[in-house]
């Protein structure tokens, strides 16, 4: 079916007069421009990030896609030699650790990323300003010129997470879970630790040896998705005069004063350091 959607809305105004019998001008203009956001949702060709088949099968055809998504999602792997559950990946569901990926899990086992992009972000833009002059004389003709600029745009994209190999604070970049974290189920502590580890870690809560060393891939998504916000202003100011000075030589004196403003914030994103406390 037919869709209409990504609008621009754009006025621009321009103005003008002359003054002095002519000699001089003012000349001011004003711009808006508006587009609206268009998701990548709202495309069947970008709805979802697509795989190659062989990229799971590992053998042709080589002609299809699957529409497949990030493992950052719900994707537990214990990395401690000698856990039960060593190597084997797992999704959370309620209380336990079942075989990666399950269906109906929330988060889901893969994440569909692809609908927080965007094909066209929103954004807003204000331009306006003038430029005059008046001719006195052949050797004086003040002038000046005036222009500002402002433009915001923002974005959400997906939710941050805890993304595989991505913790910052352990030389194999997993998470460390201590053993006898009262958050955990039995039957996931029974599978990402050895016994010794829970006997250790009961006896001394949080001793060095006794956290499970675990790969996570988990994806924020009660906290909604990561705000992109830019800013942007400026305005010039320039004031001077020209005109001549002999026969062949003319003069231009100005001065001039420029300012930029640029603000760039991305909220919503989780942090390593507080996760890493909160596993302890």
């Amino acid at each position: 079916g037919d869709i209409r959607d990504g609008y621009k809305h754009d006025l621009s105004m321009l103005m003008g007069t002359n003054f002095a019998d002519n000699n001089g001008n003012l000349t001011g203009y004003f711009v808006y421009h508006d587009q609206q956001p268009v998701a990548a949702s709202a495309r069947d060709f970008s709805d979802c990030q697509l795989y190659s088949t062989p990229q799971f099968t590992g053998k042709g055809p080589f002609t299809g896609v699957n529409c497949y998504g990030s493992s950052n999602s719900n994707f537990f792997q214990p990395q401690t030699p000698g856990a039960p559950g060593f190597g084997n990946p797992y999704t959370v569901v309620g209380n336990q650790f079942l075989p990666w990926p399950q269906a109906g899990s929330s988060p889901p086992g893969v994440y569909d990323f692809n609908q927080f992009e965007y094909l066209q972000r929103q954004d807003k833009r204000y331009q306006a300003g003038f430029l005059g002059h008046d001719d006195l004389n052949d050797y004086v003709k003040p002038y000046i010129e005036f222009g500002w600029m402002d433009d915001r745009t923002q974005a959400v994209v997906a939710p941050s997470g805890l993304f595989r190999s991505g913790y910052p604070f352990t030389a194999d970049n997993n998470e460390l879970i201590n053993c006898s974290n009262p958050l955990l189920s039995p039957q996931q502590q029974a599978l990402i630790c050895t016994p010794a580890q829970i006997a250790g870690d009961i006896a001394n809560p949080g001793s060095k040896g006794n956290s499970a060393d675990v790969e996570i891939g988990r994806r924020n998504i009660e906290g909604g998705g990561r705000q992109s916000i830019y800013e942007h202003q400026n305005f010039r100011l320039v004031v001077g005069t020209t005109g001549d000075v002999i026969d062949g030589w003319t003069y231009d004196a100005y001065a001039s004063y420029y300012y930029v403003n640029t603000f760039q914030a991305n909220n919503n994103y989780l942090s390593y350091g507080n996760a890493g406390n909160a596993l302890q």
